[in-house]
């Protein structure tokens, strides 16, 4: 293999007890707190990215905290899938909003209610989908690491499998 790009060996052995529900507890914990914040303001949901990567960069990236493959992996597909998630939302809700802003700019009677539409009532709904979707993510990916799988989900997963 050339380059900086490590290969996937996963152990052969099964994940201890005490990683599987440390992975559990991070991907319900981490789903309840982004799920806990409005996504459409976004302020308070980058202060739980903040907090999971000072956490990781302090314990687990510094070797204060020996930790397993296993639990390390799940650790950062949390992380990278709820940001991916968020990220999303964050852009869906940016661009309802400019589009509606730059419509109530012609002040014409008939925008009037998909401006109202842009601005208000959509990124609602958009907020209200992405929550479900974190708790499909966190429920479905916190049951696989309590049965002690390492599940993929597209784009993230090289990246925790890397960094991991």
């Amino acid at each position: 293999m050339t380059g900086n790009i490590r290969p996937f060996r996963p152990k052969t052995t099964a994940p201890s007890a005490k990683a599987r529900v440390g992975a559990l507890v991070l991907y319900v914990g981490a789903g309840w707190l982004l799920f806990q914040q409005s996504l459409v303001s976004g302020q308070q949901g980058f202060s739980v990215f903040l907090l999971l990567g000072l956490i990781y960069w302090v314990f687990i990236r510094r070797h204060v905290v020996a930790t397993s493959y296993f639990f390390r992996y799940h650790y950062l597909q949390a992380t990278l899938a709820f940001l991916l998630v968020f990220g999303l939302c964050m852009l869906s809700v940016i661009v309802c909003q400019t589009v509606g802003s730059l419509l109530s700019l012609f002040n014409m009677p008939g925008l009037m209610p998909v401006t109202t539409l842009l601005l208000g009532t959509i990124p609602q709904y958009i907020d209200l989908a992405f929550k479900g979707l974190i708790a499909v993510i966190a429920l479905t990916q916190g049951g696989a690491a309590l049965a002690g799988k390492l599940p993929r989900l597209p784009v993230v997963s090289e990246n925790a499998e890397f960094w991991a």
